[in-house]
């Protein structure tokens, strides 16, 4: 997904295909559609258009709701979880 939303401005089309997408990521280009779809079910992809029978894709709407600062629209999921080092004091003796 990190390709998809630095690639182009946010909400603006990628204009390339998957396969160059997953020469860019060193991933096969199988892995890559797997992955493309499960992002666009999810609503972080969406389809901009086609040129024939190649999809181009752009930011979905969770990216934008996200981008906006709108995190109402995610679900209820938890994109991840912070949690903070314990600290070990030391006396200089």
């Amino acid at each position: 997904m990190t390709y998809y939303i630095t690639a182009a401005p946010l909400g603006q089309t990628v204009r390339v295909t998957a396969k160059v997408v997953a020469e860019a990521v060193k991933l096969s280009p199988g892995s890559i559609s797997k992955s493309i779809s499960r992002l666009v079910n999810g609503g972080w992809l969406s389809l901009a258009f086609r040129v024939g029978r190649v999809p181009f894709y752009r930011a979905g709407d969770q990216v934008l709701a996200l981008a906006a600062g709108d995190e109402g629209d995610q679900g209820g999921s938890q994109l991840a979880t912070v949690r903070q080092l314990p600290v070990r004091m030391t006396t200089d003796e």
